[in-house]
């Protein structure tokens, strides 16, 4: 072969092959990830009230890992809108530490669910957004209806 032709060939295979660490330039609660990521998650509240809660499968670690939210699902389990906002934190339903993850920098912030006709809203981070090392997955929504939500991503230190 060639070398013009393997030059071609590696120049072709190089983003395939590569295995450096993603980097983000975004200031903000995001970070640096890597680009392989083998342990995901799932984690979710069902009928959220206005209640500060810890989502099911996403408590507070101790082995120094953070949860890195990729996306989320929401929607009202009624015909009225609500709002609801994703925390994290620590103690029992992040009542320690609390800081928010979404929707803006403050707690008291919230985003509206779309209605229960409606079709459920998605949220999608890219770069994924990041909780602080050992702290745990919560959401809080209205008191007028309740939401029905779920948060994926994966977790690394």
């Amino acid at each position: 072969m060639s070398k013009k032709f393997l030059l071609l060939l590696a120049l072709i295979l190089l983003p395939f092959l590569s295995f450096a660490q993603v980097s983000s330039n975004f200031v903000g609660n995001v970070g640096t990830y890597p680009a392989f990521v083998t342990t995901f998650f799932t984690c979710n509240l069902q009928a959220l009230v206005a209640t500060l809660t810890e989502m099911t499968n996403c408590s507070a670690s101790s082995t120094g890992q953070r949860y890195y939210v990729t996306g989320m699902a929401v929607q009202t389990t009624t015909a009225t809108a609500g709002t609801f906002a994703v925390q994290q934190g620590t103690g029992t339903n992040c009542g320690t530490n609390t800081a928010v993850l979404f929707p803006t920098a403050s707690t008291a912030a919230r985003w509206t669910a779309p209605i229960n006709t409606q079709p459920t809203s998605y949220v999608f981070f890219e770069p994924a957004r990041r909780t602080n090392v050992n702290y745990a997955l919560c959401a809080i929504g209205t008191g007028t209806n309740t939401i029905n939500i779920e948060v994926w991503g994966y977790t690394a230190p």
